[in-house]
C-alpha cells in the first residue's frame, strides 16, 4: 500500500465515520449488577459505572472508538508497507466499539478495531489526541473539529504517547522447556509486527476461517497465563479439539467461535443469540458445547446442552451464576433452536452452577483453568462431570498441572502453526 493510498483511504474512512454510535448494552450491565435497591454489587462495580455514565454523556458529543499507545521509532514500514509521514505507529489498548473500522485495514484479515487488537497499526497523527502526562485514562472522550460546527463530524482519538515496552517473559527454573522454545522462536519468528496464521477448522467450529497472531499474542500466553480474547481463545479451542478427536468424543462435544459471543465487539444480544442457534443446529444430538465466554476481563466456561435446555457454569472465582446479558443470551439462543425445529421449549433453561471446580488465587490465570476444565470434560467420557463439579469440593490445580497443560499447548502450536 503507498503513501498515496493511504491518503485516500483516510479521506474515505473520515467521511464513512461522521455518525457517532451509542455504547450498546452498557444499561443492561449495569441493571444486572444492581440489587433490588439500587446498590452496586462491590465498589468495582461501582466505579466502572460511573466511566459508563461519564462516557454517555461525552457520546453526545462525539464516540471514542479505542484507546490506543503510539510507538515513536526509527521504523518506515508497516506490515510491509509504507507507514506514511502523516501517520503514527500505535498499538490499540482499549476497545469501546469494537466493529469500528480501522484507518488502514491490513489484507483482508484485519480490518477492525477488534482485530486489531494484539498488533501495530498506521494511525492519522492529525486524528490523535495526547493524554495527560503519558497516563491512561479510562475514561475516553472525543473531541470536535471546526468541521462539526457546520455539521460535519470528524472523529479524533484520545491516545497516550509513550514508547511501547519490550516484552519480556520471565523464564524461572520451573517454566516449562516447551514454553521457553515457544517464546524463543516467536521472538525470532514474529519481529517487527510480521504474523502467523491458523484455520479454524469445520470439524470443531462449524467453519473454516483463518485468523492470524501476532508476537503479543505469543506474549500473553507465555507471560503468567493471560489468555487473550476471541481469536487466541479459538486457538486454544482447536489445540482441545486435537484431544476431542483423540479420545473419540466428536459427537459428544464441539466448539463456537468466540468472536461471535464475546460482551465486545460481537453485536448485539440478540445477534449473539442467533450466532449460537445456528451452531447449536449443526450439532449432533445431546452434543455438549463449550463456551468460553470472555466477559470484558474475565474467562468463565459455560457448558450448554441445547437438546436437555441445560446450562453448566464454571467459574475460576467461583463466582455464582449472575442474571445477567449472557444468560439472555445463552437461553434465547436456546429457545431459538428449539422453535427452529418446531419444538416447544422449556419454560426456563436450567443453569447449573458448578461450585467444586478447582479456584485459582491469581490475577490473569483464570483462562488457563477455563482450559483446563475444558481438558477434564474431554477425557470425561461419561460426560459426568456435573456430579463431580456440583457441589463444594477441595479439589485444587498444582503448579504442575498449569504448567503440563501449558507445554502441551506449546507443543501443539510449534508443530501445527510454526514454521
Amino acid at each position: 500500500m503507498s503513501q498515496k493510498d493511504n491518503g485516500n483511504l483516510e479521506n474515505e474512512w473520515t467521511e464513512s465515520h461522521r455518525d457517532a454510535e451509542e455504547v450498546d448494552r452498557s444499561d443492561t450491565w449495569i441493571l444486572a449488577r444492581m440489587d433490588e435497591a439500587g446498590n452496586f454489587l462491590n465498589d468495582e462495580v461501582s466505579q466502572k459505572a460511573k466511566e459508563i455514565k461519564k462516557m454517555k454523556e461525552e457520546v453526545k458529543e462525539g464516540i471514542l472508538k479505542v484507546e490506543v499507545r503510539v510507538r515513536e521509532g526509527h521504523e518506515k514500514t508497516i506490515h510491509g508497507v509504507s507507514l506514511g509521514e502523516k501517520n503514527a505507529r500505535v498499538s490499540i489498548t482499549k476497545v469501546i466499539q469494537g466493529n469500528a473500522k480501522i484507518p488502514f485495514p491490513i489484507g483482508d484479515e484485519i480490518l477492525t478495531v477488534q482485530e486489531a487488537m494484539g498488533t501495530f497499526i498506521a494511525w492519522p497523527r492529525n486524528m490523535i489526541i495526547a493524554g495527560n502526562n503519558g497516563i491512561t485514562s479510562h475514561v475516553l472522550a472525543a473531541k470536535k473539529t471546526e468541521k462539526a460546527h457546520a455539521k460535519k463530524m470528524k472523529k479524533t482519538y484520545k491516545v497516550i504517547e509513550d514508547v511501547e515496552p519490550e516484552l519480556v517473559v520471565q523464564i524461572g527454573p520451573n517454566y516449562p522447556s516447551a514454553m521457553k522454545r515457544l517464546w524463543t522462536w516467536a521472538k525470532e519468528a514474529l519481529s517487527g509486527g510480521r504474523k502467523i496464521s491458523f484455520e479454524l477448522r469445520k470439524e470443531a467450529f462449524g467453519f473454516t476461517k483463518k485468523q492470524i497472531m501476532f508476537l503479543s499474542d505469543i506474549y500473553a500466553v507465555c507471560s503468567g497465563g493471560e489468555m487473550p480474547r476471541n481469536k487466541h481463545d479459538n486457538l486454544i479451542c482447536s489445540f482441545l479439539n486435537e484431544y476431542v478427536k483423540k479420545y473419540k468424543m466428536v459427537n459428544k462435544i464441539s466448539f463456537v467461535d468466540t468472536g461471535t459471543i464475546g460482551a465486545i465487539g460481537c453485536g448485539s444480544a440478540v445477534q449473539r443469540s442467533r450466532e449460537l442457534c445456528t451452531r447449536f443446529k449443526d450439532s449432533t444430538k445431546g452434543q455438549h458445547f463449550l463456551l468460553s465466554y470472555n466477559d470484558v476481563n474475565h474467562w468463565p466456561l459455560t457448558v450448554v446442552n441445547p437438546d436437555t435446555e441445560v446450562v453448566y457454569y464454571m467459574d475460576p472465582l467461583k463466582r455464582r451464576i449472575a442474571n445477567g446479558e449472557w444468560v439472555d443470551v445463552v437461553d434465547n439462543a436456546i429457545k431459538m433452536y428449539k422453535e427452529d425445529l418446531k419444538k416447544v421449549p422449556k419454560k426456563k433453561v436450567l443453569w447449573e452452577n458448578m461450585a467444586g471446580v478447582p479456584v485459582h488465587t491469581g490475577t490473569k490465570d483464570c483462562g488457563l483453568f477455563v482450559m483446563q476444565y475444558m481438558m477434564e470434560i474431554i477425557h470425561d467420557k461419561e460426560l459426568d462431570y456435573a456430579n463431580k463439579w456440583l457441589r463444594r469440593s477441595n479439589l485444587v490445580y498444582t503448579e504442575d498441572d498449569i504448567n503440563e497443560i501449558k507445554a502441551e499447548f506449546a507443543k501443539y502450536f510449534m508443530k501445527h502453526s510454526a514454521s
